[in-house]
């Protein structure tokens, strides 16, 4: 059995059996669908990689290295929140 859990509106985590899935939802001429990103063993690795790749997915320019440590900072301080609880 799979299960999909939300990250936020635009990722998602697909969990199957000994593999953590990494989606995130693109728009397409057809609409919007959910692209796999990646295939992680662990959470900590998939969530690693989640916050690695935060600028790709920020709406806010990035021209600095100002605005790359505050989004990187901010996906951060997102994913602790989802393992604490609000």
């Amino acid at each position: 059995m799979e299960h999909i859990i939300p990250i936020d509106d635009k990722s998602r985590i697909r969990v199957e059996k000994d593999v953590y899935t990494l989606e995130y939802k693109k728009t397409g001429k057809n609409g919007d669908y959910w692209r796999q990103d990646g295939f992680f063993c662990s959470l900590e690795s998939l969530f690693t990689d989640w916050i690695r790749n935060a600028p790709t997915r920020s709406s806010k320019p990035i021209n600095d290295l100002r605005s790359l440590v505050d989004c990187i900072e901010g996906a951060e301080k997102y994913a602790a929140t989802l393992f604490k609880g609000k």
